[in-house]
This record gives structure tokens, C-alpha cells and sequence, in this order.
């Protein structure tokens, strides 16, 4: 909660947003000042911060004690945000060309398939994925049948 004639509280509203997200309450509006300070609360001062925890308690943070928390935040969330100071040690690798890389061979049914496969082995030595679908392509045409002559 803040007040717009308070400039120790918008100073404090601003940080805060820089720091993470906030639902606001400007309790400058007559009828919100009287129904804050008519509750059980005891809200008297502004900036004013609520934290409500998952076990249903209330956090009351008030007056000059909100830059002290907004201050402890910033240190939590930096200290959480450092890297490890530990470095991994680099490990060289090698490259290894893809023409070099072996595929273990499934086991599948039908001769053409086999045929296909030596053929792909073959093909990626020699020019390329590219290539290869060319072969394929080329060979398909060249398994097919003619077409048959409905005459005959």
C-alpha cells in the first residue's frame, strides 16, 4: 500500500516493481483510507507491504522497515542468481566426419530392402544425401513394369 503524497512511499513503490511484481493499493481514496484503518490490521502508515504465506498468515511490513526488507530481497535474489564458482574443466572433443560414422543394420524383410540399404552405404560415400535420393528415385522407375496395353 502507498500513498501519491507520500514520496518515501512511491520512491519505495518503484523499487519494489523494479525488483518483481506487486499487486498495488493507493490508499489516497477516502473510502479505502477509512475501510483500512476500520480493520483489524492496524494499518496507520504508508509504504505498507502484505505477505501472505500458504499457511494463511499475514506479513506486515510498514513504514522505514520496507526499504530494509526491499534491501534483504535484493541480496537473497542476487546471492540466488551468482553462478557456481566451481568451472567444469573443457574437455576436447573430436570431430568425427559423418562419412567415417558406421550404422549398426537392422534386420528387415524383403531382398529390395537389403539392396537399398548397400546401396545407401555405397551412395554416402560417393556425393551426398542428395545423390543418394536420385539412385533411389532411379531405381524405382527402373523396377517398375511398363504399363500394360489394354489392346492386348
Amino acid at each position: 500500500m502507498y500513498s501519491r503524497y507520500c514520496n518515501e512511499s512511491v520512491k519505495f513503490l518503484k523499487e519494489l516493481e523494479d525488483q518483481m511484481e506487486v499487486r498495488k493499493l493507493c490508499v489516497d481514496h477516502e473510502k479505502i483510507r477509512k475501510r483500512l484503518l476500520d480493520s483489524d490490521y492496524g494499518l496507520t502508515k504508508v509504504p505498507i507491504v502484505l505477505i501472505f504465506h500458504n499457511s494463511g498468515e499475514m506479513e506486515k511490513i510498514e513504514g522505514t522497515e520496507c526499504t530494509e526488507w526491499l534491501n534483504f530481497v535484493r541480496k537473497k535474489l542476487a546471492s540466488e542468481a551468482e553462478p557456481p564458482s566451481v568451472e567444469a574443466p573443457v574437455i576436447p572433443s573430436t570431430k568425427i566426419s559423418v562419412e567415417k560414422v558406421e550404422f549398426e543394420k537392422e534386420p528387415e524383410e524383403g531382398a529390395g530392402v537389403e539392396n537399398a540399404e548397400e546401396g545407401t552405404r555405397k551412395k554416402s560415400n560417393e556425393g551426398g544425401i542428395l545423390n543418394r535420393a536420385q539412385q533411389l528415385q532411379k531405381e524405382r522407375v527402373e523396377d517398375t513394369p511398363p504399363p500394360r496395353n489394354p489392346m492386348d
